[in-house]
Formats: C-alpha cells, sequence, structure tokens
C-alpha cells in the first residue's frame, strides 16, 4: 500500500508517480468503459491516503470529487458499487470530523447503508460498510437499526475469501471479522436482545473464524472428509463472491454494457448458487447447523460440569454472558473500558512473546 510505503520510507514520490499514472490512465479510458468506475476508485483511495499522511485537505477534495464520479460511473447493482460508496462515505465522514458538518456525516451513512445492499459486490466491502453505517446508528441511538446491520455482516463472513492473500493480510483480515462478531454481541445488547442471541453470535463468529484456520476441530475440515465435493464447491462460490474486480476482461469484440451485465450477472449467479450448496450441505446428517449459530440447548449443555462465562469488551459496551443448565443470562460490565482492556491483552501478549 502507498501509505504503508510511505510511514516506511517518507518518500512522497510513490503517491505522486501512482496518482499520475492512474489521471493518465482516465484520460485515455472511453467514457462507456466498463473499467472506467475503477480508475476514478484508484484515485480515491489514492488521495485519501495521501491526505492521511500529509493533511493537505485539497487532497480530501479531490478524493471526494472523484468519489463522485466514480458513483455516477458504476451502474446500480454492479460488482463495484459497494466500494464506490464506501470510498466516498469514509471520504466525507472524515471531513465531517475535521471540519464538524454534521452534513457530510448524514451523506455518508446513505452511502455505506447503499453498499451494504449491494449483493453482488465482494463481502468485505459489504462487511466494511455495515460496520461504519452501524457506528453511526449507534451514536444517534439507533441501536435496532445498528445491531441489525452488524448480524447481517456476520452472516456474509462466510463468503469472504482468503485463500489468494498473504498472511499478513489474512491476519489482518481474521482480526477485523473476530472484532465484527463481538461488535454485533454487543450491539444486539445494546439493542435489547436477549443474551442467548448476543452468545449465538459470538459463537457463530468463532466458528467461521476456526474454518478460516482450517482448525482441525472445524465442521470444515469435517465436511472436507465426509463432503468433499460440496466443500469444493462452496470453496469455489467464495472465491468468486469474494474476488476483486479489478476490470473486465471480455473478448475486445464485446460491448461495455454487456460486458458490465456478465460481470454483475457471475456475481449474481454465485450468490443464489451460494444459497443452494448451504441448503445442500445442511441436509447432510450432522451438518444442519452448518455455518449457523447453535441452538441454546447445545449451548446450556456445555455448562453441565458447571457455569461458563463469556466476556466480551468492545467500544460499543462491555458484558459478561452466563451460560447455565438452566439458562443464558448477561452482566453488563460497566467499569470495564474497551481501551484499557486493549492495552492489557497487548501486555499480555507481550508477556507471552517473551516481551517486557
Amino acid at each position: 500500500m502507498l501509505a504503508r510505503r510511505f510511514r516506511r520510507t517518507g518518500d512522497i514520490d510513490g503517491f505522486h508517480i501512482a496518482i499520475k499514472h492512474s489521471e493518465q490512465a482516465l484520460a485515455t479510458t472511453p467514457q462507456d468503459h466498463p473499467g472506467r468506475p475503477t480508475v476514478f476508485n484508484n484515485l480515491v483511495v489514492e488521495f485519501f491516503q495521501k491526505f492521511q499522511e500529509l493533511g493537505d485537505l485539497e487532497d480530501l477534495q479531490k478524493a471526494i470529487t472523484h468519489g463522485d464520479q466514480a458513483r455516477a460511473a458504476t451502474p446500480q447493482d454492479h460488482p463495484r458499487q459497494a466500494s464506490s460508496c464506501l470510498h466516498m462515505g469514509q471520504c466525507l465522514e472524515l471531513r465531517s470530523k475535521i471540519l464538524n458538518c454534521s452534513e457530510d456525516i448524514n451523506e455518508s451513512l446513505p452511502l455505506y447503508q447503499e453498499a451494504c445492499d449491494c449483493h453482488t459486490s465482494p463481502p468485505r466491502d459489504r462487511i466494511s460498510a455495515s460496520r461504519r453505517a452501524a457506528s453511526i446508528l449507534f451514536s444517534t441511538g439507533q441501536f435496532h437499526e445498528s445491531s441489525t446491520l452488524l448480524e447481517r455482516a456476520v452472516g456474509l463472513m462466510p463468503s469472504v475469501n482468503l485463500r489468494l492473500l498473504n498472511r499478513d493480510d489474512q491476519q489482518h483480515i481474521l482480526s477485523d471479522l473476530e472484532g465484527l462478531s463481538s461488535s454485533a454481541a454487543s450491539m444486539a445488547l445494546c439493542a435489547g436482545r436477549e443474551a442467548y442471541h448476543s452468545l449465538q453470535l459470538l459463537e457463530l463468529g468463532q466458528g467461521i473464524i476456526m474454518g478460516f484456520t482450517i482448525d482441525s476441530r472445524s465442521e470444515f475440515s469435517e465436511l472436507e472428509m465426509d463432503h468433499p465435493l460440496e466443500l469444493r464447491q462452496f470453496n469455489r462460490l467464495r472465491a468468486e463472491i469474494d474476488s476483486p474486480i479489478d476490470g473486465i476482461n471480455g473478448a475486445s469484440f464485446e460491448p461495455p454494457d454487456q460486458a458490465q451485465n456478465r460481470v454483475g450477472s457471475r456475481h449474481w449467479d454465485a450468490v443464489k448458487q451460494m444459497d443452494v450448496i448451504l441448503d445442500r450441505i445442511r441436509t447432510f446428517p450432522g451438518y444442519c447447523g452448518f455455518l449457523l449459530p447453535p441452538p441454546p440447548e447445545d449451548l446450556m449443555k456445555l455448562a453441565e460440569i458447571g457455569p461458563l462465562v463469556v466476556v466480551n469488551c468492545t467500544p460499543y459496551r462491555s458484558d459478561a454472558i452466563i451460560v447455565t443448565t438452566s439458562g443464558i443470562t448477561s452482566l453488563e460490565l460497566r467499569k470495564l473500558k474497551y481501551e484499557e482492556t486493549t492495552r492489557w491483552m497487548t501486555q499480555f501478549g507481550g508477556f507471552g512473546a517473551g516481551g517486557s
């Protein structure tokens, strides 16, 4: 990433070169070419990152201008729609904090919500947008709406594909996804939902994370042994749904609008096929709960040898979820602050790694 390289070397030329190349690409790309939204998006990201590192408000304004152009050039339900809305929303949200402008934050929320609803876009973009929208809704006291968005985002986690990423990127995304289920669990309690519902989200998220890390205890490993064909189909569809949209490589004779429709249709078909393969897997003996939250009776069985306490701490709130054989309850831990907990966990991690 440009920002990462700048922090490592202090060389600003990387930003200038990337922006110059993108501007040249934009100048040579026909108005009706399906790759034009991608070029606009690249410019948004480049100017946004440059602003974050150097603080020149003009760069942020250029990012917003290109963001408007990216959205205008992106057809409805195109796989790039979510990223266009997400990038534009991020720019407006940041400007709102700098200039204390409520109008910008009000404009960013529907952009995030639009990104959440774009079923043909990669799940990672939709998840990022859901989290940002949920945070804004939480700040205005709309807990139920915020909870609904985060729960939907947890439901998108199985469609995230990590296979083509390097190890550092995989670890970053895994950490982010783990925080997603924790946030969803906290917001469920903010919205007045039952403790069991909150614990369900935590358990579902943890099960998906285990599947990503190919843990021997996960149902993914069991499925690979019992039904390898269905698992291969699942992985193929996940890769298709979460594939980056870097351009459209259609035949040279294919009109641009047909190329756009082809890409959108391909992603939408993969989304529908994913529902079909999940339904099929859940018909197999022992897999009726595949990638679904566990029922309360299964969770309460875990407390047969003694009560279980799960502590969940997020920027939204901290809670202890208590599991016994007779029920699942929660207790808000008002004095347990996320910042302090994060600092403690970092220190403990240092001890485990031989740090001071």
